[in-house]
């Protein structure tokens, strides 16, 4: 592993290690810039549900326990509900996406293909918004993206499967859906069980904890947690009908999907909203079409856990339209190998 580390990241890094470092630094300085700039704290339904956790405790056999106890230090740190805090820590660890989406396009494509990837991840409207909310959604890109890399990576095959399981555990704990990559890490990984054994080292704990807090067993979450739409877990709601993913997906191309994220410059609301939309989708297209256009076999690992998701997505869950920040990533990357064009000969990834 040092051998890798030294040999395949820190070489390929070092080599774009000055525009990479300007570009994490602008994505850390606009994060920053509006979780300060911001005048109030925008209104999500979980809000209220992670606040009253970090703040009074007793996370219950139901509840998500690893965003409260992630406010619960910053607030011992800066005070309880102080969102501006939340906001600044969660853009500059979400800065570090900058990176580590840098380093999966460079090995599926190239170098420039990575600086590309990376200048929109820093640069991305989506990105700048997630940090301003009192919710799960900053967070879980950086696992999601630890999956990637992990995926991607020249890491042996017991390693690749235990940092999976690690990344995919602490997911489930930060949000429900993640559950959903297991059945794709399942297809791609060649050490399944160790996979399976670190995932419930990672777990079981929880589950003994529910049970001795609850006095009956409950799997991690109740069913209706997986459902996409968090707050159903809060107020006791049952599980969602699946025919409500099909007037969800109908909201896609309309311009006020985006949560109503208060005043981030002096554009407002509805011009914050618009900028959301429209980058997301141009992203989404150009990462579809490089999908199509620029598939190669050393991409099949990547492109299986994706579909994994989105298939159990679709079967098990109610469409809540922002929750695909699970699957920006992937449209971020193939996007920018659409705009890379064709690779020459001497300028591949390494393996």
């Amino acid at each position: 592993m040092n051998d890798l580390w030294r040999n395949h990241l820190l070489s390929a890094v070092s080599k774009d290690r000055d525009i990479l470092l300007i570009l994490f630094l602008l994505s850390c300085a606009l994060r920053i810039y509006f979780a300060i700039a911001l005048r109030e704290p925008p209104s999500t339904h979980e809000a209220p549900y992670f606040n009253a956790l970090a703040v009074s405790g007793g996370i219950g056999t139901n509840d998500i326990p690893l965003y409260p106890f992630f406010l619960r230090v910053l607030y011992s740190i800066g005070g309880s509900y102080n969102f501006r805090i939340v906001y600044i820590v969660q853009g500059i660890l979400n800065s570090f996406l900058v990176l580590m989406i840098y380093h999966v396009a460079m090995r599926l494509w190239n170098r420039k293909c990575g600086i590309i990837a990376a200048a929109i991840c820093a640069l991305y409207p989506p990105f700048w918004v997630y940090n301003l909310m009192i919710t799960t959604t900053s967070l879980s890109l950086l696992f999601v993206m630890l999956i990637m890399v992990i995926v991607v990576s020249s890491l042996s095959e017991i390693t690749k499967s235990v940092i999976a399981a690690i990344g995919t555990g602490l997911g489930i704990l930060l949000i429900p859906t993640f559950i959903f990559f297991i059945p794709g890490l399942l297809l791609i990984l060649k050490r399944r069980r160790e996979f399976v054994v670190t995932l419930v080292v990672i777990l079981f704990p929880w589950t003994v904890r529910n049970w001795i807090v609850g006095k009956s067993i409950v799997p991690l979450y109740r069913p209706d947690a997986f459902s996409l739409k968090l707050h159903s877990s809060m107020y006791n709601i049952n599980w969602y009908n699946i025919t409500l993913l099909y007037n969800c997906l109908a909201l896609i191309f309309k311009k006020t999907w985006s949560s109503k994220v208060a005043s981030l410059t002096s554009f407002g609301k509805n011009a914050s909203s618009y900028l959301v939309a429209y980058s997301y989708i141009v992203i989404m297209v150009l990462g579809l079409i490089g999908m199509i256009r620029r598939y190669t076999n050393k991409h099949r690992d990547l492109i299986v856990l994706m579909l994994g998701y989105v298939l159990f997505y679709a079967v098990f869950s109610v469409a809540r339209l922002r929750f695909r920040v699970l699957l920006e990533p992937i449209h971020i990357i193939y996007a920018s190998i659409l705009i890379c064009g064709k690779r020459r000969a001497d300028d591949v990834a390494p393996k």
